[in-house]
């Protein structure tokens, strides 16, 4: 019965669950641009990619800087995907020029092609084909995206083709509002279900 009672704490809780750890990318320096290849896309502003010289060959993540892309579950979610995979895949004169590192131990960064530099980088074509927004709160005042996101309001691309959308930064708020009100419902449910085990347990150490 104890061992019924551990499987349950298990699943309700994630008792003796291991936490995978995420490894942050090492050696770059804020300011400091390098070429890079593209092995995936993973969504609208974010994918993974590998330097091309001078480091060692690890795969790291990059998170675009200051832009945000909308979700897999919201509409242009996908659409920016792929735009943003158009935009990058087997290009081999790509640069990333590293602005921090998030929590998610991703590299924050300005993606763009070696001979445009800052003028017309991948941050900015993403919003300017209304596949992004300027993310405004995480700076990026001088890549242009305030300009470019009024250029695509202006001519309704994308998201902005029925007026805009729910952003992506509110989708996600909402999402975990929600999930923290069924977080709160688990925990009622557990204390149910504990009681009901230590219950049985103690009417069985009675019987038997």
């Amino acid at each position: 019965m104890g061992g019924v009672i551990w499987w349950i704490l298990r699943w309700l809780f994630g008792v003796g669950r291991g936490n995978a750890r995420r490894s942050r990318p090492s050696g770059f320096r804020p300011g400091r641009p390098f070429a890079v290849r593209v092995v995936s896309v993973q969504d609208g502003d974010s994918l993974v990619a590998r330097a091309v010289q001078g480091r060692n060959n690890d795969e790291f993540r990059v998170r675009l800087y200051a832009i945000d892309a909308p979700e897999h579950d919201q509409e242009y979610g996908q659409e920016a995907r792929e735009y943003l995979r158009r935009l990058v895949w087997n290009r081999t004169d790509l640069m990333v020029e590293p602005v921090d590192t998030d929590q998610y131990g991703r590299l924050v960064g300005v993606l763009y092609y070696r001979a445009m530099y800052r003028r017309r980088s991948v941050n900015r074509l993403m919003v300017e084909q209304g596949l992004a927004y300027w993310y405004s709160r995480y700076g990026g005042h001088g890549l242009g995206l305030q300009q470019a996101e009024e250029d695509a309001r202006r001519r309704r691309r994308g998201v902005w083709a029925s007026g805009g959308q729910v952003a992506p930064w509110e989708h996600r708020r909402a999402q975990r509002e929600a999930s923290a009100r069924g977080g709160r419902l688990r925990w009622l449910l557990a204390g149910a279900t504990v009681g009901t085990a230590l219950g049985l347990l103690l009417l069985w150490t009675m019987l038997y």
